[in-house]
């Protein structure tokens, strides 16, 4: 795979830019929304719960209620349909900084499916994250193209034995650079926008000094 990295910056201030143009949407409902964003959900699961939940309405606008109460979530592509509606008020910035949150905390803690959270570091550092060239080339690589280590070409022909036998070699030392990154994070240093330049790659807002990289 080839991967051209250069640092790619959001043209406007990112000054409280977490908090900015949303409504007041309460944090379990955002957990919801986000869920099913990230096809972390079923539909089926997110239709029961758009129905029974009454504090939905006080959380959104009336439009944007009436437009997920009112959506026939039976119709073929009804997840696609139902994913650009939330886009609509959700915003992406947020949902961005939690999904990056939550690969570094399964590649962290080894929860979930964590081989492919390292994994995806290195789709992320491809595709604009330069911050997270370290996690992405040490790391992240080695599970993507493992030819030289176990005679396979793709992450998807390794067996999950030796997915985690090569993920589990590199521990502790990835451990320091996942808290680095979450640093750079939770200090504002790494601002992320949730939105992608016309070459599909990830726009963010880069405040490191060069000692902090």
């Amino acid at each position: 795979m080839e991967c051209k990295v250069q640092y790619i910056f959001v043209a406007e201030p990112l000054t409280d830019y977490y908090k900015k143009k949303m409504p007041e949407i309460s944090q379990n409902i955002k957990e919801i929304l986000f869920r099913i964003l990230s096809g972390e959900m079923l539909i089926e699961e997110f239709e029961n719960w758009v129905y029974s939940l009454n504090e939905l309405e006080d959380n959104l606008n009336s439009g944007d209620y009436f437009d997920l109460i009112s959506f026939d979530y039976k119709k073929q592509g009804a997840i696609y349909e139902v994913q650009n509606l939330i886009r609509h008020f959700i915003d992406p910035s947020e949902f961005e900084l939690w999904k990056i949150r939550n690969l570094l905390a399964d590649a962290l803690n080894r929860t979930g499916d964590y081989t492919s959270a390292i994994r995806k570091f290195y789709d992320l550092y491809c595709h604009g994250y330069e911050f997270m060239d370290n996690l992405g080339l040490d790391y992240g690589l080695s599970l993507d193209c493992p030819s030289g280590l176990c005679g396979v070409d793709n992450f998807e022909d390794l067996s999950n034995e030796q997915k985690d036998k090569i993920a589990n070699s590199f521990y502790p030392e990835i451990k320091a650079e996942i808290h680095k990154v979450l640093d750079w994070i939770d200090s504002g240093l790494i601002l992320l926008s949730g939105n992608k330049d016309e070459y599909d790659r990830y726009e963010y807002l880069d405040n490191r000094s060069e000692s902090d990289a």
